[in-house]
């Protein structure tokens, strides 16, 4: 696990050095897309697994069988089919043709919303866990975006953040798209929340929980 967990760092790397900037708005997407392309061919690998440690962050939610989530991101719903049969009901919040990819063959009990915070809002049902994964360099406006996950919440809800560590992937992402859990936690507390729980489990990753 160490040598592919190396080598899989070794490769970010690479890739992040061979990546500039030349402020043209089309390149930088160009960069953008070649940069999520060469992660994804990591999350579709078997060695995710190894990286990822989905058993180690679900055993960590602890959830129960009438909790009911929403999960932001998660593009490929790779947590989203593993809580599934822990949980009630989990709403799969994403737009457009990333939402149409993630819902191919879903669980009974998941249910695909296409749009944002507004779009759920609309199912009328408040949330026990609100799961933020791999999305926050797509959210132009942390804290609005924070603020509004207020609404969702049961009064003893949580919002679950993961995301990668500056240096890792998506390699490629220019700095202001990065993120730091230092930069998250004080953007959480700008929204009314709290640093609850801290885990230090995962490799190329922070995950934090927070309460209101």
């Amino acid at each position: 696990m160490k040598r592919k967990l190396m080598l899989l760092a070794f490769a970010i790397t690479a890739y992040s050095q061979s990546v500039t900037f030349d402020g043209n708005k089309d390149d930088r997407n160009e960069q953008d897309r070649a940069a999520r392309a060469f992660y994804s061919r990591y999350t579709a690998s078997a060695s995710r697994e190894s990286w990822q440690r989905p058993s180690l962050v679900i055993s960590a939610l602890n959830l129960s069988p009438s909790e009911l989530m929403a999960a932001f991101g998660d593009s490929d719903a790779y947590f989203t089919r593993q809580m599934t049969g822990l949980t009630s009901n989990v709403y799969l919040v994403n737009s457009g043709r990333a939402l149409d990819a993630a819902t191919k063959e879903l669980p009974f009990n998941v249910i695909p919303v296409n749009g944002d915070v507004t779009a759920l809002k609309s199912k009328g049902r408040p949330v026990d866990t609100v799961f933020v994964y791999d999305t926050l360099n797509t959210i132009p406006d942390h804290v609005a975006f924070f603020r509004s996950l207020t609404d969702l919440l049961k009064p003893q809800g949580r919002v679950v953040v993961i995301d990668f560590f500056k240096g890792t992937p998506p390699a490629g992402l220019p700095p202001e798209q990065r993120n730091s859990e230092a930069t998250v936690t004080k953007e959480m507390a700008a929204a009314g929340f709290r640093l609850d729980q801290k885990f230090e489990s995962l490799p190329f990753q922070f995950f934090l929980i927070f309460k209101r």
